[in-house]
């Protein structure tokens, strides 16, 4: 079958996992990506991923930027086209994807990148059970009713030596204020789901 030309039918092994991932970390860099395809059973070579990456670029599914604080990788993002694609195929994302993704300042892109190191090092060493993203919790609070008091940057369990722990994550790179830190402290005093936190 044919399709119309400039669309592309979207491959549900290789392409929707890193559309996925990309709606999960919403900055990743390009070997923070590769290591999530490999951590999930992706056995696809490099020239595969490396045309698969600028086939979606292309059709106007992914984006990608520098941020010189990073280096000389290239770090990429859903496009708004990505976000809604994956909304209407995923059908389980209770609010936009695309609402600003892709107008976050270098501060955010580097955040993303510094919880994707977080993820990837539990990963690696094969302590993750599980990783609810903010766009998940998100989506949770407002389909499920599981109500957490805050968006944390993600609700992690790690398994030690056969038992779960699971815990709130706040990662925070720069200094807030007063009032900033007392309504995070009030949010976590409030909060019913998880019992323990980690900032």
């Amino acid at each position: 079958m044919r399709y119309p030309e400039g669309t592309v039918e979207l491959n549900g092994e290789h392409d929707l996992p890193l559309l996925r991932q990309l709606a999960h970390s919403r900055f990743v860099t390009r070997s923070q990506l590769a290591e999530y395809q490999s951590l999930r059973g992706s056995d696809e070579c490099r020239r595969s991923f490396n045309w698969r990456i600028k086939r979606l670029m292309d059709h106007g599914f992914v984006d990608r930027r520098t941020v010189p604080a990073l280096g000389a990788e290239y770090i990429y993002s859903l496009t708004t086209h990505g976000a809604l694609r994956l909304e209407e195929i995923e059908e389980r994302f209770s609010f936009s994807l695309s609402a600003e993704r892709n107008k976050a300042g270098d501060l955010r892109v580097i955040h993303s990148v510094e919880l994707n190191n977080i993820q990837l090092r539990a990963a690696r060493a094969a302590l993750l059970g599980r990783w609810i993203p903010d766009a998940e919790i998100r989506s949770e609070n407002e389909i499920a009713g599981l109500s957490y008091k805050k968006e944390y940057d993600a609700v992690v369990t790690l398994r030690f030596d056969g038992r779960d722990i699971t815990f709130a994550l706040e990662y925070e790179r720069t200094i807030k204020s007063r009032e900033r830190y007392d309504k995070i402290a009030a949010s976590v005093c409030a909060e019913r789901e998880v019992e323990q936190f980690l900032t």
